[in-house]
């Protein structure tokens, strides 16, 4: 692989999925490397990308120096990788304001998702949860349209071990959230002048912290392209970090245990009954056709 011939904008690239291979060869040769423009870049205009899993937890730290809005004297921002018009979509949305009006109106968000709340609506998304697979397991078999799921398939010893021990629920979790992130990149706009590993970023630069990359990171992670439902710690940063840590993490911890819990209740195995689907996007990892076929609980 030659660094020349990367091109995230290339939306190609991620049509059979996130591109680990790329990452990995840029966290060890280029982990602080400014993108060129291609001809398939949005605005013809170049922007950073942070691969290493330090380098990406710092800067989503340091919302001073990195706006999700705007910033360097930008009429517009936001955090992808194209600029978005002020007033539309940048410093209105609220993943892409900076404080303080992202923490006062994160403040009013805040109850809807806190610990009460959560606990109301659970045993809805339970019997929400039960109905899906229990039509499903009738049929024996649909289009499963889970991220991860046909990981959960070809590690089967991991599967075995949940079976066996439901303890281990919270940590397979944890690694499902790891392992597939929804979101595989956020984009930053420099407000200053920022040096990192010799590079120089300079204020209005766009910078883009891969979530993705860095949860593959073999300097956090030991083994990390191995799916292990006992890894600890499991520090990912599949939702983010700082300031813009996602509110909804608890509720999509609680929707993930609910179908693992509700899979190892009915089913002996989970099985690719053919090939697998994916978005064709650098923004969203997701899957859009997955068929998989059910064998029953003994």
């Amino acid at each position: 692989m030659r660094i020349d011939d990367i091109d995230l904008t290339d939306l190609d690239r991620f049509a059979q999925g996130f591109p680990h291979p790329t990452f990995s060869f840029l966290r060890r040769e280029a982990p602080v490397w400014f993108h060129p423009p291609t001809p398939h870049t949005p605005g013809g205009e170049g922007f950073w990308v942070l691969s290493c899993y330090t380098d990406v937890q710092t800067t989503a730290a340091d919302a001073t120096s990195f706006s999700s809005a705007t910033g360097g004297g930008r009429d517009g921002g936001g955090t992808l990788i194209e600029d978005l018009p002020a007033g539309f979509a940048a410093a209105v949305l609220l993943n892409m304001m900076d404080d303080p009006r992202h923490k006062r109106i994160r403040k009013l968000v805040t109850p809807s998702v806190a610990p009460r709340a959560l606990a109301a609506m659970e045993e809805e998304l339970r019997q929400r949860t039960a109905a899906i697979l229990d039509a499903a397991a009738a049929r024996g078999r649909c289009d499963f349209v889970v991220d991860v799921a046909a990981e959960l398939v070809a590690a089967a010893d991991q599967w075995l071990a949940l079976r066996e021990d439901r303890s281990l629920l919270p940590g397979a979790v944890e690694e499902v959230l790891r392992w597939a992130p929804s979101t595989p990149y956020n984009r930053r706009t420099a407000t200053r002048d920022v040096h990192l590993r010799s590079r120089t970023i300079h204020a209005g630069d766009k910078v883009t912290l891969w979530w993705a990359s860095a949860n593959r990171d073999e300097e956090v992670f030991p083994d990390p392209f191995r799916f292990d439902v006992l890894r600890a710690p499991n520090p990912h940063l599949t939702f983010g970090h700082g300031a813009h840590f996602c509110l909804g993490a608890n509720l999509a911890r609680i929707e993930i245990r609910l179908v693992l819990e509700g899979l190892l209740d009915r089913f002996e195995t989970v099985e690719l009954a053919g090939p697998i689907e994916w978005t064709r996007s650098n923004k969203r990892t997701s899957i859009r056709h997955m068929p998989v076929a059910f064998r029953g609980r003994r």
